[in-house]
């Protein structure tokens, strides 16, 4: 008998306006996937990419034909279906987790990978706003060991100079491709690297200049993290040399086994590994924090910009995470759809 499947879109509302180099949002239409059988039900988020020419349209065009077609509770029953991105990380997602419940094993188990042994530290995210909000809102964050800060405008020094002010934690900063020219990058680069406590810099330049993100890496004082050009393992071997780590977010993947190959093929690469997020709710992030002993650093905060949470399981302490415990993803909805 063919699992059940439904879906449903939750609008996610935002703690705080949020604002990168290609735009601004107040909130987020997530996709939720549930998929049950036999009396277990498995549970997944789609937070679409729009970068990627996904939109909340085209992610209920996708589950609505998985809806129809998806007859296994097995994931090889995905593969027969043209998914890819927030779609079918989605549906992964929520077949894993289903399929971890009954095996009654938390994730990171199920999928054989390490338990992380302490809590987890990851950035906390301050989106572009005025330096005088920006620094109003570092100074709210001061429980977090590290900021990551976005860039990628004319007034970007104004900006820094607002949240360095306000605290002396590790920034990492987060361009989004919003610097034009290699030449210009460099330049920013270099006065943010001198002594002003910057740990990377994430995107400098817009995806698929991969020469001039060649150029830059050679010449750069500080690590340089490409997002947008690594979506999944095939893009890696062309990364190679051209920066010095990728930004793994499963809602690029296609999903939480593509995420592990792409940790492995970095690795072998001798590419460093960020794990990071979009706007999601704590179902997608306690599924991230799963993988987390894989990576270098750890951005997984967008649960905490969301100001309506529909999932509970996942505590802060201190700017820590303490994953969920409990068999499967291990967080439980306290909000209606």
């Amino acid at each position: 008998m063919p699992p059940r499947i439904a879906f449903h879109e939750y609008e996610l509302r935002l703690r705080d306006p949020w604002e990168i180099s290609r735009g601004a949002a107040t909130s987020k239409r997530n996709a939720y996937v549930q998929i049950a059988q036999d009396g277990i039900t498995g549970e997944g988020e789609a937070a679409f990419h729009g970068h990627f020419g996904e939109s909340p349209a085209t992610v209920h065009a996708d589950l609505t034909r998985a809806a129809a077609e998806l007859t296994s509770i097995e994931l090889s029953s995905l593969d027969t279906l043209p998914l890819t991105g927030a779609s079918r990380t989605a549906l992964e997602m929520a077949l894993l987790d289903w399929q971890a419940k009954r095996a009654n094993l938390p994730l990171h188990r199920f999928l054989d990978l390490p338990a992380s042994l302490h809590p987890i530290l990851t950035s906390f995210s301050i989106g572009i706003d005025s330096p005088e909000r920006m620094h109003e809102k570092t100074l709210a964050a001061a429980d977090f060991h590290s900021i990551k800060i976005k860039l990628g405008t004319p007034a970007d020094r104004d900006r820094f100079e607002a949240v360095r002010a306000a605290t002396t934690a590790p920034i990492r900063i987060d361009a989004n491709g919003g610097w034009e020219t290699r030449q210009h990058a460099l330049q920013m680069i270099e006065w943010l690297a001198d002594h002003r406590g910057v740990e990377l810099i994430e995107q400098p330049l817009p995806a698929g200049r991969l020469d001039d993100h060649a150029w830059l890496t050679a010449r750069s004082p500080l690590p340089i993290i490409l997002d947008e050009d690594a979506r999944t393992t095939a893009d890696i071997p062309a990364l190679a040399g051209k920066c010095h780590g990728i930004n793994i977010k499963l809602m690029k993947t296609g999903g939480l086994l593509e995420a592990i190959a792409m940790a492995n093929v970095a690795r072998h690469h001798d590419l460093r590994i960020m794990l990071g997020c979009m706007i999601e709710s704590s179902l997608a992030i306690a599924a991230a924090l799963h993988l987390a002993p894989l990576a270098d650093w750890i951005d997984l905060d967008g649960h905490l910009l969301v100001a309506n949470d529909p999932y509970q399981g996942i505590t802060l302490h201190h700017g820590h995470l303490l994953p969920p415990v409990g068999p499967g993803i291990g967080v439980h909805r306290h909000l209606p759809s």
